[in-house]
């Protein structure tokens, strides 16, 4: 079974790239898990931002954890959106 390469609409890119203006780093991968619909990615980014409003900021260590995911989440959006490119440059 061939897996469905998807095009996201311009206005979710948009979307992205306001979140990341705004400094919602978070956010705005926690929005392309759930367009993706990627339930790993979504629990990964839910946890990291329920964290972050714990503390009401991110912790280092917890920084360094999302530095560690940014390659897979990078290869995972590559793989499964054709307009990869704008959210590269959105984030």
């Amino acid at each position: 079974m061939k897996k469905e390469i998807r095009v996201i609409d311009i206005d979710w890119v948009n979307d992205v790239k306001e979140l990341t203006q705004n400094n919602n780093h978070t956010d705005a991968r926690l929005l392309i898990a759930k367009l993706l619909d990627s339930k790993a990615y979504i629990k990964f980014y839910s946890a990291i931002k329920s964290i972050q409003d714990f503390y009401g900021y991110k912790p280092y260590h917890l920084s360094q954890l999302c530095n560690d995911m940014e390659k897979p989440f990078m290869r995972y959006i590559k793989n499964n959106v054709e307009n990869y490119d704008d959210f590269y440059n959105a984030l």
